[in-house]
């Protein structure tokens, strides 16, 4: 029952007694301090690292490949590139022999606007020649706040990136000279190139060397001078050379002349040690376009991330619509309800509901799993039977040099065209869907 205001225990009924009054200037100086630090909150601090807004994973593919020029019996490459570093999940592609202008640099993002952001470096002298490029998806990656620096034009390009959270990344692209004085001059002007620069994470390109007779097929040494060029810039940069460090006794090549036979590992991903310790997955994969360079490639995660592995086996959908299959899995599972009705009176510990149910999930994974291999394409196979045969020619040792040089450059050079035919029927496919897509709308 509430209290009349006569009965309110002794209290008085009055509002309390108003703060006094602050003085005008006490009022003047909490504002001017409160305004500050808004402005404070709204600017970056110094030395305050800011997170990225784009909501990007915690690993990405870092990848170099020759592209040889832009265009193949006026095919233009650019969309082959586009189908790569979406199909392979590409975050940071390094490209050489680009040969782009400013102006095809521009008609490019018009076309790509989209997916790819292109940062480009030529030499004005030389237009036709030379070109390198660093390319970023923009689909998984973010492009805000890059930073490019030309270090020599045509020939390196630098570029600082925001990659994950608070994290940035430096990325030195090049591509040497052919000849090996001209290489060794330049390994050391890319040196002091980058000296008041932030040192490069990743130093990726077809540097048109190799330091260990093991990357040259047939064996030979390169000239002292560009090998010391390189072991400096390396020493320098504090770089490793990730898939050397990852296959110390390995054959493998990413250059392949084609006019000899001869093959060379001259495209290379070198990385700092911290680095390193986070990079996995160094494949040297054929790329699917008209060029006599490999795609070589690496798998970077973030330091601060768990370590994850291959995972686990995972159903693959299109098996739900195979009507095949879904007979053999309709037929186990009546023989387990059969089973299950067996025993429901005399349980043992072979045979119950939990050991029939897990062997029913053992036999349907089995069928699924052996279907999936027949559905794999044809042209997969294919490609990967003859990698698995590329690679244990390159590594038998009762092959003579001049034999694995000639059988492994003829198995090399037909990886590359089944390679090329699988992207063009991927490419088809994916046109015929979206012209019928475009029919249906209509």
């Amino acid at each position: 029952m509430p209290l009349r205001p006569a009965e309110n225990n002794g209290l008085r009924n009055e509002p309390p007694n108003p703060a006094p009054p602050q003085p005008r200037s006490q009022r003047v100086r909490r504002q001017l301090i409160a305004q500050n630090q808004r402005q404070l909150n709204a600017q970056p601090q110094k030395g305050r690292k800011r997170k990225i807004k784009k909501r990007t994973k915690g690993w990405i593919k870092v990848c170099t490949l020759n592209m040889r020029g832009r265009y193949h019996n006026a095919e233009d490459k650019w969309m082959r590139i586009n189908q790569i570093m979406r199909d392979r999940k590409i975050g940071i592609l390094a490209l050489q022999e680009t040969h782009l202008s400013p102006n095809e640099v521009d008609n490019l993002h018009k076309i790509f606007e989209k997916t790819l952001q292109i940062y480009a470096t030529i030499d004005p002298a030389n237009s036709q020649s030379k070109g390198v490029a660093i390319v970023v998806n923009k689909e998984i990656s973010n492009i805000v706040g890059i930073k490019t620096n030309e270090l020599i034009p045509g020939r390196a390009l630098h570029l600082t990136i925001p990659w994950h959270g608070d994290s940035k990344r430096t990325v030195l692209a090049a591509y040497s000279p052919n000849d090996a004085a001209e290489n060794a001059r330049f390994l050391e002007l890319l040196e002091f190139k980058t000296r008041n620069l932030p040192k490069p994470d990743f130093v990726l390109g077809d540097f048109n060397m190799v330091e260990d007779l093991i990357d040259r097929l047939p064996h030979h040494k390169d000239p002292t001078a560009v090998v010391d060029a390189m072991r400096n810039l390396k020493a320098r940069l504090q770089l490793h050379d990730g898939w050397r460090h990852t296959y110390p006794d390995i054959k493998a090549y990413t250059f392949l002349q084609s006019a000899t036979g001869s093959q060379s590992r001259i495209d290379r991903i070198l990385v700092t040690s911290d680095i390193l310790k986070n990079c996995s997955d160094w494949p040297i994969e054929s790329p699917g376009i008209y060029t006599d360079h490999q795609l070589v490639s690496v798998r970077y995660s973030d330091p601060k991330m768990p370590f994850i592995g291959k995972g686990r086996w995972v159903l693959s959908l299109r098996l739900l619509r195979d009507e095949k299959v879904m007979e053999q899995v309709y037929a186990v599972g009546k023989e387990m309800e059969t089973r299950m009705e067996n025993v429901k009176n005399k349980r043992t510990f072979e045979e119950n509901p939990q050991t029939i149910f897990k062997n029913f999930k053992d036999e349907i994974t089995t069928i699924f799993r052996d279907r999936d291999k027949v559905l794999v394409p044809k042209l997969d196979k294919e490609i990967r039977g003859m990698k698995s045969d590329l690679k244990n020619m390159l590594n038998n040792p009762l092959m003579g040099d001049e034999e694995r040089k000639t059988e492994s450059a003829a198995l090399q050079a037909k990886i590359d065209s089944t390679e090329r035919a699988r992207f063009a029927k991927i490419q088809t496919s994916r046109r015929t869907s979206t012209t019928r897509s475009a029919n249906t709308a209509m």
